[in-house]
């Protein structure tokens, strides 16, 4: 079970949120990230949502990014 996030992050027009700090806990059983309390996302790199939204129901798209994950206990 992946801990739920809440958090709050000012978004860039146009520009991916470059550092995300979450707090979390855990809802599910004991797994690697279950004492995990806080997650940062840094060095983002793309992410932006696409210009055009989608036209067909069901249709795939994509926003590749890279970023590194901090996990904090």
């Amino acid at each position: 079970m992946i801990p739920e996030a809440t958090g709050s992050c000012s978004p860039r027009r146009g520009v991916a949120q470059r550092v995300v700090s979450l707090e979390t806990h855990s809802t599910g059983s004991q797994g690697m990230l279950a004492s995990v309390r806080y997650v940062r996302r840094v060095r983002t790199v793309g992410g932006v949502k696409p210009a055009a939204s989608c036209s067909t129901e069901h249709e795939s798209g994509s926003s590749p990014y890279i970023a590194t994950y901090i996990f904090y206990k």
